[in-house]
C-alpha cells in the first residue's frame, strides 16, 4: 500500500511538472507571436484572422482587438481594421468589409481609406438593393 502511495505521489508530481511546462510553452508561444505581429500587420489575411478570432485575442493577450492592433500598428488600430476590411472587400464580402471600415472609423474618424470604402460599399448596396445595410 505504501509503495502505491509513493508511486501515485511521484506520478502526480510528474503530471504537475508537465502541466507547468505546457503552461510555460504556451506563454512563450504567445510572447513570440506577439513579437512578430508588427511584422505581419500589413498582411491582410493575418489581420483578418485576428478579427475572426477576436475572442481568442482577448483570451491570449488579455486585451481587445483594437488594443492589440493599436499596439502593433503604432497606436492606430484603424490601420489594422482597414487591412482586414480590405481582405473582405477583395473577396467581395461587402457587409463584413463595411462593418470593419465603420469600426475603423470609430478608432480614427479621419481614416481616408475607411471613409472612401464605406461610401463606395454603401453606394453599392443602395444601387443593388435599394437601401444600405444589405
Amino acid at each position: 500500500v505504501e509503495k502505491t502511495r509513493v508511486l501515485i505521489g511521484q506520478v502526480m508530481g510528474e503530471v504537475a511538472r508537465q502541466i507547468e511546462r505546457v503552461g510555460f510553452l504556451f506563454g512563450q508561444a504567445s510572447y513570440l507571436l506577439r513579437r512578430i505581429l508588427p511584422d505581419l500587420r500589413g498582411n491582410r489575411l493575418v489581420v483578418r484572422l485576428l478579427v475572426e478570432q477576436e475572442k481568442l485575442v482577448r483570451d491570449l493577450w488579455g486585451e481587445s482587438l483594437e488594443e492589440l492592433l493599436a499596439a502593433v500598428s503604432g497606436g492606430n488600430a484603424g490601420y489594422g481594421l482597414c487591412a482586414a476590411a480590405e481582405a473582405y472587400y477583395g473577396g467581395q464580402w461587402y457587409s463584413d468589409a463595411l462593418r470593419l471600415y465603420k469600426r475603423a472609423l470609430r478608432c480614427d474618424n479621419r481614416c481616408q481609406e475607411a471613409l472612401i470604402r464605406s461610401a463606395q460599399i454603401t453606394a453599392l448596396f443602395e444601387r443593388d438593393h435599394g437601401h444600405a445595410g444589405h
